[in-house]
């Protein structure tokens, strides 16, 4: 999903409010994207591409940010 973290917190607030169980988050990846430092809109797309490589090489958890 992509949007700030600010987003994506108010929009699983929201759905949560509609009764939309927890399980259904739980394959959420948000935000999404490699923290790279990327600024501009070509290097966030350069983050998201690299994710999206690591998660089908099954190296997701290894570059999970935060962890």
């Amino acid at each position: 999903m992509i949007g700030s973290l600010k987003k994506i917190n108010t929009m699983k607030g929201d759905l949560q409010k509609e009764d939309i169980p927890e399980e259904a988050f739980s394959k959420l990846k948000a935000p999404i994207g490699l923290d790279i430092g990327a600024e501009t809109p070509e290097k966030i797309a350069i983050s998201i591409a690299a994710e999206i490589v690591a998660v089908k090489r099954g190296r997701f958890a290894q570059t999970k940010k935060g962890e």
